[in-house]
């Protein structure tokens, strides 16, 4: 391994250990600073996808367990790993799909149609389950006895997913234009 490998590695784990850290800080921001438990969770994953983006899939992998770790020993509140884990492992399904429709697909619309609708699809596949079977996640047994629970779930989901994936969308086009090839 020659000098500018070791130098490019090096800098890779640094920038790696400083976002494992930022997103531990998010995750415990979230537990802190209760009303923003999903915002500052979903922040805390598109550093995943933001070091899939600058790195690649083994440098996310490790970001990701790195701060899934971190969090259940540091984090009092335990369901945080387990939303972390769900949001962050739908990013880097998100981002590796990408480039593996971009290989497949070489017109752009149909390349963002087509990702936008794979990524909309894991989301149910993954939702809609759980609404069904474990709705004590979301809310107490007296309001999912409703008979308009699952359709008021099904469109929260629905709304919360596009505001989701559309927020890590802008905020990885932000990181492309601001920071790609400057670090």
């Amino acid at each position: 391994m020659n000098e500018k490998d070791i130098r490019k590695r090096t800098k890779m784990v640094a920038y790696v250990a400083v976002m494992t850290a930022l997103g531990t800080v998010f995750l415990l921001l979230g537990t802190f600073i209760g009303i923003n438990t999903v915002f500052f969770t979903a922040l805390a994953s598109y550093l995943v996808g933001i070091i899939a983006v600058e790195y690649g899939l083994g440098a996310s992998i490790m970001h990701y367990f790195g701060c899934a770790v971190l969090d259940a020993l540091l984090n009092p509140n335990k369901f945080h790993v387990f939303l972390f884990l769900g949001m962050g492992a739908f990013i880097l399904i998100a981002e590796n799909t990408y480039r593996f429709f971009e290989k497949k697909i070489p017109e752009r619309v149909t390349l963002t149609v087509v990702h936008y609708l794979f990524r909309a699809g894991i989301f149910a596949a993954v939702y809609i389950p759980l609404i069904l079977l474990l709705p004590e996640l979301f809310l107490s047994e007296s309001i999912y006895g409703s008979s308009y629970f699952y359709l008021v779930a099904t469109i929260a989901g629905i709304v919360g997913f596009f505001v989701f994936d559309k927020a890590y969308v802008i905020l990885k086009s932000i990181y492309l234009r601001t920071f790609k090839n400057r670090l």
